[in-house]
């Protein structure tokens, strides 16, 4: 999710005013911390407590009404629980920026938000060479974990990461609709970590970074931490196992959204090849996204998909889809016929595929016109009566 704000000055200004108003002296971070009191977190919160059980799992579908696909699941506002153990096995159960455990409540980030419009889904299926409605964003390399106050200001244009310089030249010359350079189901997937540099706004100043040295250790001792301040010049590379592609285009929509983005570079000047890396990501973000006019054979199908359909279990070997019926459609055959003069006739199914509206505006529709047809046929008929009833039995 991305606020349209210009500072991490201004949250505080546009949704605290009140208390701030109490207190003008209090430091910016407390009136961050305070917002995330507020602020219920919709990506997960991750404690200790919490029994993580490798047997079951909830089921990983569940739909919302006002999807356009109705067994997808990209948007569902919790991240199902299978996603989040999947996301402490191959990253490990600590913030990815400070070291902090569980105890210290950690939460599950999004990179790229599950409220992103359908159309700029459909158009990073579609260069990245996905096929259409399969795109899910609960998988584990979409998600990092990260402590409150990370994760608010990550969502709130605080803070990006950046791969390397020869990474961002592989995505560069990767040809439309074809594979990405690294996806999912590679060999190694599992295992296979990714550098990233952290790039952050002038209006991060007052924010110290506390990094616990050992991410195994639980002390609390100051020699046990370092502390970074603002521009953070001496943190290090971050390792990580988020795929690129969903770096870069988060990335890239932030860069795009700056209004002062030589300040932000200026800020980061300490980062090597900074510059060109920013600039990079913010071509790759314009080019995924640029409105283009699709196949008509890549909206109205969808192949069948190479791995196994999803299982409740917490190892299956695939990830939710965007959209779970796609082997239903399948079944249904051809989805369209030659009509007179060479016109394509569709079927319902097909045409329901083009129908722009959500879930919810189609519902609504069609509940009114079954109310309307259930209104003119109530209406001409004689009700028969319970006494009525008897008497003929």
């Amino acid at each position: 999710m991305y606020m349209p704000i210009k500072s991490v000055t201004s949250i505080s200004h546009q949704h605290d005013q009140p208390f701030q108003t109490q207190c003008p002296n209090a430091p910016l971070l407390y009136y961050i911390e305070r917002q995330q009191m507020q602020t219920y977190s919709d990506s997960g919160t991750h404690s200790s407590a919490e029994v993580l059980d490798d047997e079951v799992d909830e089921p990983i579908y569940e739909p919302l009404q006002d999807r356009r696909a109705p067994g997808a699941s990209v948007k569902q506002r919790k991240i199902p629980r299978a996603q989040k153990r999947k996301v402490d096995r191959i990253a490990k159960p600590v913030c990815l920026i400070e070291r902090v455990s569980p105890a210290s409540v950690l939460q599950y980030c999004h990179v790229i938000g599950k409220m992103e419009p359908d159309d700029v889904l459909d158009h990073l299926e579609y260069y990245w060479g996905i096929s259409r409605d399969t795109l899910n964003l609960h998988t584990r390399y979409n998600i990092c974990i990260l402590g409150p106050r990370l994760h608010y200001l990550f969502d709130n244009k605080g803070h990006l990461f950046l791969p390397t310089l020869e990474i961002l030249e592989q995505y560069r010359d990767h040809d439309i609709h074809t594979p990405l350079p690294y996806r999912p189901d590679d060999a190694g997937a599992q295992t296979r970590k990714f550098e990233y540099h952290m790039l952050v706004p002038p209006s991060m100043e007052s924010v110290a970074i506390f990094r616990r040295k050992d991410e195994n250790s639980k002390s609390t001792n100051a020699e046990d931490f370092e502390i970074y301040p603002f521009p953070y010049s001496e943190f290090p590379v971050i390792e990580s196992h988020l795929l690129p592609h969903f770096v870069i285009y988060n990335a890239g929509k932030k860069l795009a959204e700056m209004d002062q983005r030589k300040e932000f570079i200026a800020t980061n000047a300490h980062i090597d090849q900074v510059e060109q890396r920013a600039d990079a990501a913010l071509l790759l973000f314009y080019d995924w996204t640029k409105h283009r006019q699709f196949p008509p054979e890549w909206l109205l199908n969808s192949p069948l998909p190479t791995r196994s359909p999803p299982s409740h279990s917490s190892r299956a070997p695939t990830e939710p889809q965007r959209q779970s019926n796609d082997q239903q459609r399948q079944v249904q055959g051809n989805q369209s016929r030659e009509g007179v003069g060479g016109l394509t006739i569709l079927d319902e199914h097909s045409i329901k595929k083009l129908d722009r509206r959500s879930e919810r505006e189609i519902y609504t529709d069609t509940r009114s016109s079954i109310d309307k047809w259930r209104v003119n046929v109530v209406t001409g008929l004689d009700v028969e009566t319970p006494n009525e009833a008897d008497a003929e039995s």
